[in-house]
């Protein structure tokens, strides 16, 4: 958490709306079945939390996500990460800088 710069509530809240997401993309249960089951105290608490991760409201991204317009960010908890400028290509742990070499 400290690296993230992330406190750990932040952190785990984070990574409940990644699974969210995933439940978004490939069920059909409601945005308030979806809030319920990952802990969220109401529909309203889930949908501005998630909105303010994904820039796009639950139900819109369900929508933009089924026609192919959204894409789910990789690895959201890490946006706030120091390397996050770092691309990770050509195998696991070579770290590449975006746009420059090895």
């Amino acid at each position: 958490q400290k690296d993230l710069e992330l406190g750990p509530m932040e952190c785990f809240q984070l990574l409940k709306l990644e699974q969210a997401a995933s439940r978004i993309e490939r069920t059909t249960d409601t945005i308030a079945e979806i809030a319920d089951s990952f802990g969220f105290s109401s529909q309203f608490y889930f949908s501005r939390a998630f909105t303010k991760a994904y820039g796009l409201a639950p139900s819109r991204y369900r929508k933009e996500f089924q026609v192919g317009q959204a894409t789910r960010p990789g690895g959201l908890i890490y946006r706030h990460h120091r390397l996050r400028n770092y691309l990770y290509e050509n195998g696991p742990g070579k770290v590449i800088e975006a746009g420059g070499e090895e």
